[in-house]
């Protein structure tokens, strides 16, 4: 080999061994809101699979079990799920069960206490979920409504308790006869029929004729505020000047109105401080 070759290889293996040993250039610095999301692993020792680690950058979805259902057709995140269940029977055949035992049985039902709303229970008779007013109630039809809903209740407990002296004097019939068994039966069916229609009455009678009612109510007092105000937007824009933030008239302001507008009545102030 000659001195010419002896001198390559020489350099060739002093540059390789420099270049192996310079140190790497430094990586650019990278801002942490363009980093890679990372999801962290977490081995549950339990069932040793992986779980993923909620991190600032991948924060993990609860189970789909545990999720709010706010896409599900109805669904009110308002509402808490039904906490009270009602004794009413899921059938006739129940109700018929349950009278054979005692006429005198009675059954209650869930209903909304409160807007938003918790559920209680209640006699099947009187329990009415909870109606709220926001809008002043002006014509007082509200409060007439509300009564009458009330009424309903106590004229349906009223039916029930006639329904129950006819099936005891029917069960008292039964006594010492062959068929009693029977008997008792048929006296449970026509008070299982006779709860049925009380509660009818109640819902389809009743109840509608609250609401019914309501409605006249107010196409009634929309009539007498038209006729007795004849000012009435004017007036209601006199008393909203300055209005405070939770709706309230001034004190002084209806008077003050009132007295620019003296065709409309006292009542006005009232009637017309609501559309």
């Amino acid at each position: 080999m000659t001195r010419f070759s002896l001198c390559a290889i020489a350099l060739f293996t002093v540059t390789a061994c420099q270049w192996l040993s310079k140190p790497a250039p430094p990586s650019p610095a990278v801002d942490s809101n363009d980093a890679p999301m990372v999801t962290a692993i977490a081995v549950d020792t339990a069932t040793a699979g992986p779980k993923p680690v909620p991190t600032e950058k991948n924060p993990v979805e609860p189970p789909k079990e545990h999720r709010v259902p706010a896409e599900q057709p109805g669904f009110d995140p308002m509402r808490e799920p039904v906490e009270a269940v009602g004794t009413a029977p899921k059938s006739e055949a129940e109700a018929v069960a349950a009278f054979e035992r005692d006429c005198a049985v009675t059954f209650t039902a869930a209903f909304a206490e409160e807007i938003g709303p918790r559920f209680a229970l209640g006699d099947e008779c009187t329990s009415t979920d909870m109606e709220q007013m926001c809008d002043p109630d002006i014509f007082g039809c509200f409060r007439v409504k509300q009564r009458c809903r009330s009424a309903c209740g106590t004229a349906c407990t009223s039916c029930q308790g006639t329904c129950t002296s006819s099936c005891s004097d029917c069960r008292a019939s039964c006594a010492n006869r062959a068929d009693a068994a029977a008997c008792i039966h048929q006296c449970a069916i026509t008070r299982a029929h006779c709860r049925s229609s009380c509660l009818k009455d109640r819902e389809k009678v009743c109840l509608e004729k609250c609401s019914t009612d309501s409605e006249t109510c107010w196409k009634g007092g929309d009539e007498r505020r038209k006729k007795a105000c004849p000012d009435c937007d004017a007036l209601r824009t006199c008393m909203m000047k300055g209005k405070p933030r939770h709706g309230e008239i001034l004190p002084g302001v209806a008077e003050k109105c009132l007295a620019q507008f003296p065709k409309n009545p006292a009542e006005c102030t009232e009637w017309c401080s609501d559309p």
